[in-house]
């Protein structure tokens, strides 16, 4: 069994970028992101099926879970992290 998480490659690059860089959409990024933590989580719920049925041995079923817990813990800090600095900028005064 592999164990594949959400990889920080696919995360926007936040260092600062001259004007004439092109810079690749985050939302694409984010998207792929999401797919990795959606499958994690899939992957998750078809090994504990599989302990359930008899057809896997516990340790798969619980490294399954434990990586679609990691991977959805990484992906609600991400999600603070954003809403934190959306709340700073709706709070900046002009």
């Amino acid at each position: 069994m592999t164990i594949s998480g959400p990889s920080i490659a696919n995360l926007p690059d936040l260092a600062p970028r001259t004007l004439g860089e092109p810079q690749a959409p985050a939302q694409n990024q984010f998207s792929t992101l999401l797919q990795d933590v959606d499958r994690s989580l899939k992957q998750a719920d078809a090994s504990a099926a599989q302990f359930a049925a008899g057809r896997t041995d516990i340790t798969n079923a619980v490294i399954s879970a434990e990586d679609a817990t990691v991977n959805f813990d990484y992906l609600m800090a991400l999600r603070r992290q954003a809403l934190a600095a959306y709340q700073q900028i709706m709070s900046l005064t002009y």
